[in-house]
C-alpha cells in the first residue's frame, strides 16, 4: 500500500474544495446573467405588443397621407410592414439571448427582409399624387393666411434692423479703414487726412452758422427799446439830448402831478432841469465806464458814485424850507470830488440860476 504524505492530502483536499466553490459561483452567475438577460428581452417584447396597434395606426396614416394608398391595399400593406417589424424584433432578440454569432453575421439578410414591404408599396397613379399634392399646397396656403398681424410686424422689424446694421456696419468699417491709413502712414493718408479736416471745417461753419442765427434773433429785440430812446432824444433840446438809450429816466406819476400844478410859464423852466440832471447822470455813467476801463488795465480802488435824488423831490422840500434869495447846490450831488480820481475829469456845473422859487409862486397864487 502507497503512503501519501499527510500535508499533500490536505493540499489536494483545499484545492478540490476551491475549485467546487469556484464552479457553483460561476454556475450561479451565468444563471443569473440568463435570468437576467430574459427579463430584458421579455420586457421589450411586450413593450411591442402593447405598441403594435399604435405603430399601426401611424404607419396607416403616413401610408394614407403622403403616398395615397387607400382601401384594401392599405391594410394590406400596413400588415406586411408590421410583420416585417416584428421579425426583425425576432431576430435580434434571439442573437441576444443565445449569443449566436452566425445569426449576427447574417443580420444584414434579415434586416432586408424586414424593409421588403416598403420596397413592394403598391404606388398609386400619378392623378391622385398630384390631387395630394394640391392638397398639401392648399394646406400650407391657408397656413400663410392664418399667420398672425404680430408675426408679419416681427418680420418687418427683423428686416428693418437688419438693414440698419448693415448700414453701421459698412460705415464703421469706412471710418476704421480711413483713420488706419490716416494714421498708418499709407500712400493714402495724406488724402484721408485731407479728407477728414473738409470734414472738422464743415462742421465748424456749422456751429458758427447756427450762432450768427441766434446773435440775429437777440439784436431783432432792441429796436424797440431804441425807438423809445429816440422819441425822448425828439423832445429834448439838441445841445442837451441824451446820447445814451440805457439812460431814459422818466418823472414818476406822482412827480407829474406835482409838477402839473405850476403855470405854464414855470414848466420849461422844470423840464430844462429835469434834462441837466438826466445829463449830469450820464456825465457820471461816462465817468464810471472809462473808470472801469482804466481799473481793467491798472488796479485802482473803486470809485463810489453818490445817489442823486430826483430833481422834483429836492423842489418840493425846498417849498417847505424859509425863503432865501440864493439856493445852494444839492449836497448830494459832489461830482467835482469823485471825479478827481479819474484821469479825465468831467466836472458839470449846475446853473442856480434856474431853480424855481416856489415860495413865490404859492405867494402870487393866493
Amino acid at each position: 500500500m502507497i503512503e501519501v504524505h499527510p500535508l499533500l492530502l490536505l493540499f489536494m483536499g483545499e484545492l478540490l474544495f476551491v475549485t467546487t466553490v469556484g464552479m457553483v459561483v460561476m454556475v450561479v452567475l451565468s444563471i443569473l446573467k440568463k435570468r437576467r438577460d430574459r427579463d430584458a428581452a421579455r420586457k421589450l417584447i411586450e413593450r411591442i405588443k402593447s405598441d403594435e396597434e399604435r405603430r399601426k395606426g401611424e404607419t396607416r396614416e403616413i401610408l394614407n397621407e403622403k403616398y395615397g394608398i387607400t382601401d384594401e391595399p392599405l391594410e394590406s400593406s400596413t400588415v406586411m410592414i408590421d410583420h416585417a417589424e416584428k421579425f426583425l424584433y425576432q431576430t435580434i432578440i434571439n442573437a441576444y439571448l443565445n449569443r449566436d454569432a452566425d445569426a449576427f453575421e447574417n443580420f444584414a439578410v434579415d434586416f432586408e427582409s424586414s424593409v421588403a414591404p416598403y420596397r413592394d408599396l403598391a404606388i398609386p397613379e400619378a392623378g391622385v399624387t398630384v390631387v395630394h399634392k394640391e392638397s398639401q399646397t392648399a394646406r400650407v396656403q391657408e397656413i400663410e393666411v392664418d399667420e398672425s398681424d404680430e408675426l408679419k410686424v416681427l418680420r418687418e422689424e427683423n428686416a428693418r434692423l437688419s438693414e440698419e446694421l448693415r448700414i453701421t456696419m459698412d460705415t464703421m468699417s469706412r471710418m476704421l479703414n480711413e483713420y488706419a491709413s490716416m494714421y498708418g502712414g499709407g500712400t493714402g493718408a495724406d488724402l484721408d487726412k485731407e479728407k477728414m479736416l473738409k470734414m472738422f471745417q464743415a462742421e465748424a461753419a456749422q456751429q458758427e452758422a447756427a450762432r450768427s442765427a441766434a446773435g440775429m434773433e437777440e439784436a431783432s429785440v432792441e429796436p424797440e427799446a431804441v425807438e423809445v430812446a429816440i422819441a425822448e432824444e425828439e423832445i429834448a433840446p439838441p445841445s442837451e439830448a441824451v446820447s445814451e438809450p440805457e439812460l431814459d429816466l422818466l418823472v414818476e406819476d406822482e412827480e407829474i402831478k406835482e409838477v402839473g400844478e405850476l403855470d405854464e410859464v414855470d414848466w420849461d423852466e422844470v423840464e430844462q432841469d429835469i434834462l441837466e440832471s438826466q445829463g449830469e447822470e450820464v456825465a457820471e455813467i461816462e465817468v464810471t465806464t472809462e473808470d472801469a476801463a482804466v481799473q481793467e488795465e491798472e488796479p485802482a480802488p473803486a470809485v463810489e458814485t453818490p445817489a442823486v435824488e430826483p430833481p422834483v423831490e429836492e423842489e418840493v422840500a425846498a417849498s417847505e424850507a424859509p425863503v432865501s434869495d440864493e439856493v445852494d447846490e444839492p449836497e448830494g450831488l459832489e461830482l467835482g470830488e469823485d471825479l478827481e480820481q479819474s484821469e479825465e475829469d468831467e466836472v458839470i456845473d449846475l446853473d442856480e440860476d434856474e431853480v424855481i422859487d416856489l415860495d413865490e409862486e404859492e405867494k402870487q397864487e393866493k
